[in-house]
């Protein structure tokens, strides 16, 4: 699969968790009337869950059965979860504050979150499988970063 038929797969369940997630945060804050941050976190637990098995399923088909389930889903809550509850549990009420209601605030963090989160699940989480625990953990991370901030770097200006 091209990058681009997976990055399209990837926005396609982040589309549908969107709908998921901001009906979850709707019901929480309005009808169960629980604080934005509350409701926020609570929203994006369950969308993450939700997320994870369709991404293992329809964006790293392959790559997912030879991953470990919950190693994989460890990852996910510690690089995606973790980009999306932070930014969503902090811009959520900064947005609302500021008088945005709270299901347009919580769509923008979740707009601000997505690449970060797609370059995560591409290398870390759903990446090639690590040959050993060494070559799995935040260096490992780290270096797939460089990695792709190398091939990502513009080519050079070339003389006519």
């Amino acid at each position: 699969m091209s990058h681009l038929q997976r990055w399209i797969r990837f926005n396609a369940v982040g589309a549908i968790g969107v709908v998921l997630q901001l009906s979850l945060v709707a019901v929480f804050a309005k009808l169960l009337r629980l604080p934005a941050s509350l409701a926020a976190a609570f929203a994006v637990e369950l969308t993450l869950l939700f997320n994870f098995t369709l991404h293992r399923r329809i964006t790293w088909p392959i790559r997912s059965t030879s991953h470990r389930y919950w190693p994989g889903l460890l990852r996910f809550h510690l690089g995606n979860g973790l980009v999306s509850l932070t930014g969503n549990t902090l811009l959520t009420p900064l947005l609302t504050h500021h008088g945005l209601p709270i299901v347009a605030a919580n769509a923008t963090a979740i707009a601000l979150c997505s690449t970060a989160n797609f370059i995560l699940a591409a290398v870390w989480v759903f990446g090639r499988p690590a040959a050993s625990s060494r070559n799995s953990g935040p260096v490992a991370l780290l270096g797939s970063l460089q990695r792709i901030a190398k091939h990502a770097s513009p080519a050079p200006a070339r003389r006519l």
